[in-house]
């Protein structure tokens, strides 16, 4: 049997290859946990929303996250299987990663990816992207995310091709779905309506107008729902869905009022007298310019000029309209971005997930028109130098999505160190919610504090009467500093120093 042949893959081979990625799947994500067994700071938050969860602490959970879908997943699998939150998180994903990458090789056989090379090409980039492999070791909410998001635009190509009403229901199912775990699937929730009219055949006019209502519509929620997300602070309160229009009038002011005040700070601190007048079109500037690299560093210079190639090419659109709807789903994605860029002003590679996902489903058709559409012979030997340094390029940024080995140790091994001294409420300091995880104080939130000057003034205004010890986790110049203040200033003595990666240290005082 010709595993690469042009021959259309039938059902049993579809489910061989689905198995297959499974099975890969799941050894990659025990593999890349093997190898940083190291909790990450957003899944100590999870775990802290899932033991309040277990408690009945509704109002203390939606105060930790107001997002509670994935921490109650965590508290779900814990019970069911019986372990501890952490390894449920793992547990979880690893799931739910292995269901990503079975619907991505579904999503390319909906665009017409529907013989056996696409399909394993499918597969093979699915189980080799870095945007894949690079959190299997985290407990994040991103995969579950990304399983709803996948399922919906599978559906919505499905739709592309076959207009039946049960596509259609899949779609929503999926984006609802997505919207448990990110609030940014309500987006394409509420934007799947004008998705289905733009995969129907429209004047230039209509479809014209058609955008730019969908436009508007996408950049309205993705304001109101970064707003929800990065600025609104505390509980949901559900009491101020009653007025939409106040929701998007505070949205608008907070956000331009966030923006000025970017402005502002550019303007006295970093240009100059005169220069001072471009500071808007400086700022105008720098939102693309966080996008444009992070989408790069997210997909890796070589996958991302293997996507605009395909894009170039109109490689892996059947017709015209998933062409469209393609479009149409990496803009709202960027919308979406936009919103986050402009009110934080960076953006972490994980968020561009949904968008590099989307964008790589070309890639498969790209590769499959090099190995088995065109002939090596038809290319100079410059062009197949380039084509040979571009692959090989792109097999070693995969294979580093997979050699992530933990900088951490030494935050778990300060922890558990800590665990088996006194591990009472309240006897513990630190900087960094990890160590405390470890020394069994992560319920102690406010004896956590994100900076060594926020410790620091907490120390003198005596805000820990029943603290023993001090974490503190610095770099080089960071630990001089510290060593210094708290041998003349506090007269504290360091009683044991943890090293991790080049200079990065936990320091531990007793009190």
């Amino acid at each position: 049997m010709n595993l690469s042949s042009d021959q259309p893959a039938d059902r049993g081979f579809l489910l061989w290859v689905l198995g297959a990625c499974t099975v890969l799947s799941v050894a990659l994500s025990a593999w890349c946990i093997y190898i940083d067994d190291v909790i990450n700071n957003d899944g100590v938050e999870y775990i802290r929303a899932a033991e309040r969860l277990a408690l009945g602490d509704w109002t203390g959970a939606l105060s930790l996250y107001k997002w509670p879908f994935y921490p109650l997943l965590v508290l779900t699998v814990g019970k069911v299987a019986g372990v501890g939150y952490q390894v449920a998180g793992h547990i979880a994903n690893s799931a739910l990663l292995s269901a990503v990458v079975a619907l991505f090789v579904l999503t390319v056989r909906a665009m017409g990816g529907t013989s056996r090379r696409l399909t394993l090409l499918a597969a093979l980039v699915a189980l080799i992207h870095p945007a894949f492999n690079e959190y299997r070791a985290f407990i994040i909410r991103d995969p579950g995310y990304l399983v709803g998001y996948l399922a919906g635009v599978y559906f919505l190509f499905r739709y592309c091709r076959c207009a039946r009403p049960r596509y259609y229901v899949g779609m929503l199912v999926g984006f609802a779905f997505a919207s448990l775990f990110r609030v940014e699937g309500l987006v394409f929730l509420f934007c799947s309506p004008i998705l289905i009219v733009l995969t129907k055949t429209q004047s230039a006019r209509s479809l014209g107008l058609l955008t730019t209502f969908g436009g508007m519509v996408g950049v309205l929620l993705a304001t109101v729902l970064g707003w929800w997300a990065l600025v609104l602070d505390g509980a949901v309160t559900f009491s101020i869905l009653s007025d939409p229009v106040q929701i998007i009038s505070t949205a608008w002011d907070q956000i331009v009022g966030g923006i000025n005040k970017k402005i502002s700070i550019l303007q006295q601190h970093f240009l100059g007298q005169f220069s001072a007048r471009y500071s808007y079109l400086l700022f105008g500037l720098t939102v693309p310019m966080i996008i444009v690299s992070t989408t790069i560093s997210q997909l890796t210079a070589p996958w991302f000029v293997l996507t605009v190639f395909g894009f170039r090419n109109r490689s892996g659109f059947a017709n015209h309209i998933q062409a469209r709807a393609w479009i149409s789903l990496l803009l709202l994605h960027l919308m979406i971005l936009t919103t986050f860029a402009l009110i934080m002003l960076f953006l972490v590679d994980r968020y561009l997930l949904g968008f590099s996902v989307t964008a790589l489903l070309l890639v498969p058709f790209v590769l499959d028109n090099v190995l088995g559409k065109i002939r090596w012979q038809d290319f100079n030997r410059i062009k197949q130098v380039l084509i040979v340094i571009l692959l090989l390029w792109g097999v070693g940024e995969s294979v580093s999505g997979l050699d992530n080995f933990t900088r951490h140790q030494h935050l778990k091994e300060a922890g558990l160190w800590l665990a088996g001294q006194r591990a009472t409420p309240g006897s513990l300091v630190s900087n960094d919610r990890r160590v405390a995880y470890y020394a069994g104080r992560h319920a102690d939130l406010d004896n956590i504090v994100p900076s060594f000057d926020a410790l620091n003034n907490g120390l003198k205004k005596k805000r820990w009467p029943g603290a023993e010890y001090i974490a503190v986790v610095c770099n080089r110049d960071l630990c001089q500093k510290i060593i210094k203040h708290f041998k003349i200033v506090r007269k504290y003595d360091r009683i044991k120093i943890f090293s991790g990666h080049k200079t990065d240290k936990v320091l531990i005082y007793r009190l």
